[in-house]
Order: C-alpha cells, then sequence, then structure tokens
C-alpha cells in the first residue's frame, strides 16, 4: 500500500519536474 503510494508520487514529481522545464527553460 506505502509502497504503490511512494511510486505514484515519485511519477507525479517527475512529470512536474519535467513539465516544469518545458515551461520555464533554462
Amino acid at each position: 500500500m506505502i509502497v504503490s503510494y511512494i511510486e505514484e508520487a515519485k511519477t507525479l514529481l517527475i512529470l512536474t519536474y519535467l513539465l516544469f522545464h518545458l515551461v520555464f527553460p533554462d
């Protein structure tokens, strides 16, 4: 239960990070 939650949160974090860099490229 906890493990799947961590994996889901990790995926969301990665997607948010990628989206952020698409909108605000360095």
